[in-house]
């Protein structure tokens, strides 16, 4: 379906006039590349003269191979904007842009400072996310991370203001400094065990961020990691001990008032949370969870944290009346309706395959 509307984008884009949204296949024309020494194809920009003859916004789709060399990543800046400078000024008309399957890495800056961007995909394959890679993307709204990613650079995704949906694949072992600062992200955060330390200000200023969930596996949270963040309301953290590391401002809000705000801690912690600094300023409660299921999930129906096929299954034996005690009924309204039924089955295995 998706090659079906990218053609019939083009054919349109050979009809309309000049000045209109351009969508190229690049193996007709505009990207630029180099050969690496693993004879593979690394992306690296759209030629100048092309920008400068195209319409006002422009969408690319990228091959799997170019010249027989197969493309496996999206090279250093490739297709960053300098909008401190205004060299490469033209960049800001990319719109839209098609991956490959083949593609591993996007490397440091691939789409920093591309304004008009507001749709990509990610490849299945991508492994590796470099640092600034999408940083200043400010329409960009929507990012599905794939399993098997396991690094997030420095700055990866900040300053995209409207992104507002994010997961992160359990594959993921380093999530850099200011990864995702100053994003919308509006969907509970799930931080997966696979993720040992979260970096200086790494969600800081996600002004609609409604709650998080920590690993056990969690050593480190560094200073400013959810600075200002006023509508965190609820932390479920299920880390053990939480004074072994020195931290500052991790939940800090700028108008100070943190009223409402809980603080949900592994049974037997309490005193240890209450006790620290980098902790109990920042909530109004802090209440043990011992190990009872975790609320706020949509489609988490058996309260583990996390949303997959099990959950799939626990929902329909719910419908069926065979629920056990852990199936946690708010989580089950996966559209919100107020009703729990077969719609929030449909929703939650698209949910699954989506993401």
């Amino acid at each position: 379906m998706k090659r079906f509307i990218l053609a019939t984008l083009l054919l349109l884009a050979l009809l309309l006039p000049a000045n209109a949204d351009d969508h190229y296949d690049i193996e007709s024309g505009p990207v630029g590349y180099n050969i690496t020494s693993s004879n593979t194809v690394s992306l690296a920009g759209v030629i100048e003269d092309y920008w400068r003859n195209s319409g006002y916004n422009v969408y690319l789709h990228i091959p799997s191979s170019i010249s027989g060399y197969t493309v496996t990543s999206v090279g250093r800046n490739a297709f960053h904007s300098d909008f401190m400078t205004y060299a490469n000024w033209w960049m800001d008309k990319l719109a839209g842009i098609e991956l490959p399957e083949s593609i591993t890495s996007i490397e440091y800056g691939g789409f920093s400072c591309n304004f008009s961007l507001a749709s990509i995909n990610i490849p299945s394959n991508l492994t590796y996310i470099g640092e600034q890679a999408f940083h200043h993307c400010w329409v960009l709204d929507n990012i599905v991370l794939p399993e098997g990613l396991t690094y997030i650079g420095p700055g990866a995704f900040s300053f995209c203001y409207e992104l507002s949906s994010i997961n992160i694949p359990s594959t993921v072992t380093y999530i850099g400094e200011s990864g995702f600062r100053d994003c919308a992200i509006s969907n509970h955060l799930v931080i997966p065990e696979s993720v040992t330390s979260i970096d200086y200000a790494t969600f800081a200023n996600n002004i609609e961020l409604p709650s998080v969930t920590l690993p056990s596996t969690l050593t480190y949270l560094g200073d400013y990691a959810f600075y200002n963040c006023p509508k965190l309301m609820d932390v479920y953290s299920y880390i053990t001990d939480p004074t072994s590391w020195e931290a500052w401002d991790i939940f800090m809000l700028d108008e100070g008032d943190y009223s409402g705000r809980t603080l949900h801690v592994p049974a037997g912690t309490l005193a240890l949370y209450q006790e620290s600094e980098m902790w109990y300023p920042y909530f109004e409660n802090i209440v043990e969870m011992g190990d009872g299921p975790v609320p706020g999930i949509p489609g988490d129906v058996d309260g583990d944290g996390k949303v997959g096929i099990s959950d799939v299954a626990d929902l329909i034996d719910y419908l069926l009346g065979n629920a056990d005690s852990s199936f946690v009924v708010d989580n089950a309204d996966v559209d919100g309706d107020g009703n729990i039924g077969i719609a929030d089955v449909a929703d939650l295995i698209d949910q699954l395959l989506n993401n």
